[in-house]
């Protein structure tokens, strides 16, 4: 039997097959790169400033890889995050912001774990 893995398909992506190469394998490093700066911002904030950068910058490069639909997980992650934390910090005086804010922290904690996940397993989120 001739089982060749590099013409097998791992997932589908707007009907296109996306297949082990090192062209994704690359780009699959690059979307850890961001989840592993996403995951930092808890510890220091910057980071999550810097992963939108770089997922700006190389959204158009890592166009039809699976990365893609992970860069723009990732830039919808920081939107929603920073949403959230502006309505938190405007409805702290309220106490209800407190909430929110907590919301906003595990809203970022699945959302990471979520892509991480996917992105492991090589699917697209």
């Amino acid at each position: 039997m001739n089982f060749k893995k590099h013409n097998v398909p791992l997932a589908q992506k707007n009907g296109q097959n996306i297949r082990k190469t090192r062209e994704q394998g690359l780009a699959r490093n690059r979307a850890l790169l961001g989840y592993g700066l996403l995951g930092l911002t808890f510890g220091f904030g910057i980071t999550i400033f810097i992963n939108l950068y770089l997922n700006y910058q190389d959204r158009d490069k890592l166009k039809n890889t699976i990365a893609s639909t992970h860069i723009e997980w990732q830039i919808r992650t920081f939107y929603y995050f920073f949403g959230l934390m502006l309505l938190g910090i405007i409805t702290a005086y309220f106490d209800i912001g407190y909430l929110i804010i907590f919301g906003a922290v595990i809203t970022l904690s699945v959302r990471i774990l979520w892509g991480s996940v996917k992105l492991f397993f090589w699917k697209p989120v």
